[in-house]
């Protein structure tokens, strides 16, 4: 799947981008000011290359993800699903509260 920005705006962005990097340096380093917008947009579009495969990814969690809920839910319309919540705490050393919560109910 492709993003927003892809191949054909990265050739858009190359022009003015080199211009402005020549803007900023000597006439005498026109070869540095390609050279590092060609590196510039090299790396925009490794990250455009990475948003692609992030969106693929994601399309396949959707994708198996829905089956898992899709089951789920006609489990729990067939009532065949049971629903079960835990809530567990962790004893902190230095809380006297969460210490008396934790040691059970108090004798007389």
């Amino acid at each position: 799947m492709k993003v927003p920005f892809g191949e054909a705006e990265l050739d858009a962005l190359r022009q003015p981008l080199q211009d402005m990097v020549k803007q900023h340096l000597p006439t005498s380093l026109e070869a540095v000011a390609d050279d590092a917008a060609q590196a510039a947009l090299e790396k925009l579009s490794l990250h455009v290359a990475a948003a692609e495969a992030n969106v693929d990814r994601c399309k396949a969690d959707h994708q198996s993800l829905r089956e898992i809920w899709e089951l789920e839910r006609k489990a729990a319309a067939e009532g065949d699903l049971k629903w079960c919540f835990f809530v567990a705490t962790k004893k902190r050393p230095n809380s006297k509260r969460v210490a008396d919560c934790m040691s059970g109910p108090k004798r007389l």
